[in-house]
Formats: structure tokens, C-alpha cells, sequence
């Protein structure tokens, strides 16, 4: 069923507007078995070792027992009654999923496509159950898992008690919870080599999360505009919060029509294997309609034909979406009427409920008799005969109390929305801290219990290939330095070679070898003071040296005095002087 069985947990609102039990829930996808024991055991032991593997076992066999418990889920019915169960263990799987992605990256995937494990995840479409794809690809799992758990986040805001503040308040909180998963399985998807394999199926494909995730947000964005009129906000506020919501159904509508026109380009499904794509022979009598069509008229085939091959489920979506997004539009030019009633502009007022009703009139046309959307309908009906009610009493009182001229609908303001949700992340995604070392009573860790990660002991493949890149460059630094001072050492001996080293040394401390008289020589200056001694006596002999220049000079001096007072005395007694000179002498 699309809806729980019964609207017990749907309570009206208790407002003039509408009640909520026509929001959407997606559906869950169905998984088969998968042997994540054996095929976990193989990859640990290829790409750690076998003894890793070993002790690892337990926490293998838990997350195989996980898988299984998620997938009972799956196959099962949700209800009012294991709302929070389904979607704390979907979390907890996810949460697994997540941490062995960023652990063990894609190296997974390929270890074990070469060996006997064979691991590979098969997952029936939500949109189209007889469909399946099987990948052997982590990412692929737990893009599953996430869509999952958004659909599980989704179900339980449709049973919350929206009459109530709280509980619209955790419908608004799980339909943002569940647009955030949507976020996750797209990133998980981002440039993997599965997200573009043609065989996927309809509701993993990136249209599909678009249109699901812009859904969740119109309906998060939908639980603020409900608050604001029950709380009577200003009618701006509300105008603008409704544009907004209607602009997510409008962008929800157009993802999910893409995936559409992608069915009716590519035919009905059937199962996906991974595997080379077969390439179909062309028919060379077959003439595709569409050739020679204009582009309405290629629209029109498209819309007349895409229910032969599309899943009712999407086109049963495709047409709620677009009626709730002209609804929401009919929702803001009826609260922005109002803006104008309080401002006296009346004739505003009444072109804005005009084209409120004529808005709200198409929504209520594209709703009906919409297959699975009977919820939608009466919703539209009921929003119907409250703004054409509201356009009929603004009429009169203008026509006969205010006589204002009523403007063109294009003359007014544009309505400018403010989106307020966006796509976050559940609590329970966000990893636990460590537990303590305890075991519980069957002698097994607790730790995938507390969801903590059993693998932590392990070390990230991306930081193994970083370290292994880290010693090979550090072997190559310590050789090449190796190398330098080997070259270094010879050149040094070279050197010391041709200088008569160190042999040259080990001659003068070695006194055995020298000659008896050398040796004694020798003795004789260092008992003498050695060659300080030598020193003292250089220094004295240079002053001694500098004092006899100076006697010289005094000499010198006294025999130039002597010879003057000898040639006067010659010059004065002649011959008579004969005294023998002092330069004469020897």
C-alpha cells in the first residue's frame, strides 16, 4: 500500500485550510541475500592477512546478521508500531556502510570481483518491484541502504500527529533527515563506475534522487508554512513560504518527469546484471514516430505513451507533485491577498483570490482521478472550497462597499519565495564513541552493538598506500644520501693521499723510527723548554738586535762629532796637526 493502513495518525488540522494526510512516504527498496561474511573474510585476508581475518570474524559474522536484520525490514510492511526500530537499524547499517566505504574504499569492490566470493548486492526497484539490478559494488549498497533509510525517515513523518506543534516538528525533522540521506546516497554515487551503468534501476538513478530529495524538501519546507497559518503570521511571510514549497514540488515534478521521458526512450525494464552492455541491432524498417514531430507534438506522445512504459507509481508521483506545486502557487496568492486587505488595496486583494482560484482550480484538475493519489484530491477539493469561498466574499464586499478598480494579475508584485528547510544529516548517521572494552554475555565484543565501527583496528587502505608511498621515498632520500658521502669519502682519501696523510703523522709520533743524535737533539730542546723556550729566545734576540741599531747610531753620531772638530783644527794648525783620525783606525 502507498498509505498506512488507516488515517487514525493523520489529524486534521485545525485551521480553515486543509488537513496534511496526503504527504508522501516513499516506498522501500526490496534486497536479496547477500554472503557479506564470506565476501568480507576474502577481502580482509587479500588485502590485510589471514590472521587479521581471523580475528575479525565475529565482527564479519554481525555485519552479515545486520544486513539480514535490514533486509527483513525491507521485505516487510512498516507501521506505526516499528517506525523507530526500522529506521534506528537501517541507521545503524548505513552508519556500517559509510565507515567501511571511507576504511576500505573502492579496493573492495575489486578484490573481490577476482575471487571465489563472488560478492554481489541485488536490489528490487521501489518504483518498479519486478525490476532488479545486482552489482557487486560497495558504494551501490549502501546508496541502497540510504535510500532506504530516507524512506523509512519519510514514513514516519507521514504518521506523526501534525495537529500537534511537536509532532509537526518531527515531520518537518524526518522529511529533512530523509532529504539528507538522499544527499549521502548521491555522493556515495559521485564519480563511482556503477552510478553510470545503464542497467540501474529507476529509483537509484540521479533523477530519481533529485526528484525524491526536492519531494522530502517540499514537504520539510510545507510543515513551516502549516505552523505560520495556524500561528496567523503575516500573510507576506506565509505567501512566501508557500511560493517556496511549491517551487520544491515544482522541481520534484520535473526530476521525476525526466525519469519518465527516460523510461519511454529506453522501454520496459527487467533485470540488470552487471556486465558488458549488448548493443542492439537498428531495424532498418522500423521509422521512430517521433522523427518528423514538432516539439509539442513530440510532448504530447510522450505524455499519451509514457504509461505503457513507465511504472504507475511514477507517474502517480509525477502528478501529485505538479498538482501540489499549482496548489501551494494558488496557497501564496491567497495568503499575499491578504497583505492587501490589511493595506485597504482592495481591488489587489480580489485579482490575487482571482488567479488563487483560478490556480487552485487546475490543481484540483490534475489531481483527480490520479491513481493512488485519492488523499491528494481531497486535499485539492477542500483547498478549493476555502479560497473560492474566500474569493466570493471579497467580490461582493468590493462591489458593494469599496468599488475599487481591480488591476491585471501581471501588474502586481511577484511573490519571492524563502525556502527555511534543507537536506540534513539523522543523529543516528553521526558515529558513536569508542565503547568500553566489555563483552557481552556470549563472550563478543559490544561494539557493533553500541554502533561502533568493528573494524577499527584496521588500517584505511588510502592511509596504507600513503605510508608505503611515504617509505619508498624515504628509502630513496637515505640512498641517494648513502651515495653522496661514499663519493665524498673517496674524494677525502684522494686528498689526504697526496699530502702524505695520515702516514706523515704516524712518522713524526712514532719516536723509534728517528736517529739516535735527531732523538737526542730532539730531548735536548724539549728539556731546554721546547719550543716555547725557542719563542722567548727569538723575541729577545729581535729587541737585542734593536738595541744595538740604536748604540750604532750613538757611534756613528760621536765620529761624525769628531771628525768636524778634527778638519778644524787641521784647517787651523796645518801641518802642524797630525793627530791620526778615529775612521783611520782599525
Amino acid at each position: 500500500e502507498r498509505r498506512p493502513s488507516g488515517l487514525e495518525n493523520h489529524h486534521r488540522s485545525t485551521n480553515h485550510f486543509w488537513g496534511m494526510e496526503d504527504l508522501i512516504f516513499l516506498d522501500l527498496k526490496k534486497p536479496s541475500k547477500a554472503d557479506l561474511q564470506k565476501g568480507l573474510w576474502a577481502f580482509i585476508s587479500i588485502s590485510y592477512s589471514r590472521e587479521q581475518a581471523d580475528s575479525h570474524m565475529p565482527a564479519i559474522g554481525e555485519v552479515h546478521s545486520l544486513r539480514e536484520s535490514s533486509r527483513q525490514i525491507s521485505l516487510k510492511a512498516l507501521s506505526d508500531a516499528n517506525a523507530d526500530d526500522s529506521v534506528g537499524l537501517l541507521a545503524r547499517y548505513a552508519r556500517l556502510l559509510t565507515s567501511m566505504g571511507s576504511r576500505f574504499g573502492t579496493a573492495v569492490d575489486e578484490a573481490l570481483r577476482r575471487t571465489e566470493a563472488q560478492l554481489a548486492f541485488t536490489w528490487n526497484d521501489a518504483l518498479r518491484p519486478e525490476a532488479k539490478c545486482t552489482l557487486s559494488q560497495l558504494g551501490f549498497e549502501r546508496a541502497c541502504a540510504m535510500f532506504n533509510l530516507a524512506a523509512a525517515l519519510s514514513y514516519r513523518a507521514t504518521i506523526q500527529n501534525t495537529a500537534d506543534a511537536d509532532g509537526l516538528r518531527a515531520a518537518c525533522q524526518d522529511f529533512q533527515h530523509a532529504a539528507g540521506c538522499l544527499d549521502a546516497a548521491v555522493g556515495s554515487a559521485a564519480g563511482t563506475r556503477w552510478a553510470t551503468y545503464k542497467g540501474l534501476t529507476l529509483d537509484v538513478r540521479p533523477a530519481a534522487f533529485e526528484g525524491f530529495r526536492a519531494l522530502m524538501l517540499a514537504q520539510a519546507q510545507r510543515c513551516f508554512f502549516e505552523r505560520a497559518s495556524r500561528d496567523a503570521m503575516k500573510g507576506a511571510v506565509v505567501a512566501k513560504l508557500a511560493a517556496q514549497v511549491g517551487l520544491f514540488y515544482k522541481e520534484a515534478a520535473g526530476a521525476l518527469k525526466a525519469l519518465r521521458d527516460a523510461c519511454e526512450r529506453e522501454g520496459p525494464g527487467g533485470d540488470a546484471v552487471e556486465g558488458p552492455a549488448k548493443k542492439k541491432k537498428a531495424n532498418p524498417y522500423f521509422q521512430d514516430p517521433k522523427a518528423n514531430m514538432t516539439r509539442d507534438e513530440r510532448e504530447r506522445y510522450q505524455a499519451e505513451t509514457a504509461d505503457k512504459v513507465a511504472p504507475p507509481l511514477l507517474l502517480s508521483l509525477i502528478a501529485q507533485a505538479e498538482a501540489q506545486a499549482t496548489l501551494f502557487e494558488s496557497w501564496a496568492q491567497f495568503h499575499a491577498a491578504s497583505e492587501h486587505e490589511d493595506a485597504y488595496e482592495y481591488g489587489s486583494q480580489v485579482a490575487r483570490l482571482r488567479r488563487a482560484s483560478e490556480l487552485v482550480g487546475e490543481a484540483a484538475a490534475k489531481a483527480a482521478g490520479v491513481p493512488g493519489g485519492e488523499a491528494c484530491a481531497l486535499a485539492m477539493n477542500t483547498a478549493a472550497n476555502s479560497i473560492r469561498e474566500a474569493e466570493a466574499v471579497a467580490e461582493k464586499h468590493n462591489a458593494t462597499v469599496y468599488i475599487e478598480r481591480v488591476p491585471p494579475f501581471s501588474s502586481l508584485p511577484t511573490i519571492e519565495p524563502k525556502a527555511i528547510v534543507r537536506p540534513t544529516l539523522p543523529s543516528e548517521l553521526a558515529p558513536p564513541a569508542p565503547p568500553p572494552p566489555e563483552e557481552d554475555d556470549d563472550g563478543r565484543d559490544s561494539a557493533l552493538d553500541s554502533g561502533f565501527d568493528p573494524f577499527a583496528s584496521l588500517v584505511p587502505l588510502t592511509v596504507l598506500e600513503d605510508a608505503s608511498v611515504y617509505y619508498a621515498s624515504r628509502d630513496d632520500v637515505l640512498r641517494q644520501l648513502g651515495d653522496e658521502v661514499e663519493s665524498l669519502d673517496s674524494t677525502a682519501e684522494a686528498e689526504l693521499f697526496a699530502m702524505g696523510l695520515p702516514h706523515a703523522l704516524a712518522a713524526c709520533d712514532d719516536d723509534a723510527k728517528l736517529p739516535a743524535a735527531l732523538s737526542e737533539a730532539v730531548a735536548r730542546v724539549h728539556g731546554s723548554g721546547g719550543a716555547a723556550a725557542l719563542g722567548e729566545m727569538l723575541a729577545n734576540v729581535k729587541q737585542k738586535t734593536k738595541d744595538l741599531d740604536s748604540l750604532a747610531m750613538s757611534i756613528d753620531a760621536l765620529l761624525e762629532v769628531e771628525e768636524g772638530a778634527d778638519a778644524q783644527l787641521h784647517q787651523q794648525h796645518g801641518e802642524r796637526w797630525a793627530c791620526v783620525r778615529s775612521s783611520a783606525l782599525t
